[in-house]
């Protein structure tokens, strides 16, 4: 989606679904580290940053970090499930030696810039 100054961006709900997100560069460490360095098959690990973001917060850093002057608009009509979810990953850097070193603010600017540097900022 591309969005141009002054444009709305739809959030369904009031913006406060609160989750932890990764980066997928953090997501690829977790699974190397836990293919490489886990000692017993099958073991469960949680793979979070430790830190829930509400879904408005999180729409604000995406109008932040793409310096354009948009709005937010939000659909009342659509749900908001007031949840809040964040994961401890203390097992996973234990027995693995993993943890999320990817803050959700870096996230989105890496995130950002590889849409700009792969589809020349062109609507897909």
């Amino acid at each position: 989606m591309q969005a141009n100054d002054g444009d709305e961006l739809l959030v369904w709900g009031d913006g406060s679904t609160e989750r932890d997100l990764l980066h997928v560069d953090d997501v690829v460490s977790f699974i190397h580290k836990a293919i490489s360095n886990q000692e017993k098959k099958y073991e469960l690990y949680n793979a979070g940053y430790g830190s829930s973001f509400s879904v408005k917060q999180i729409v604000e850093m995406i109008i932040e970090e793409s310096g354009k002057n948009l709005k937010i608009k939000h659909d009342l009509t659509k749900p908001s499930i007031n949840t809040k979810l964040a994961l401890l990953s203390d097992k996973a850097e234990k027995e693995i030696g993993w943890k999320a070193n990817i803050s959700i603010k870096e996230g989105i600017k890496k995130t950002i810039e590889w849409w700009y540097n792969n589809t020349n900022g062109e609507q897909t």
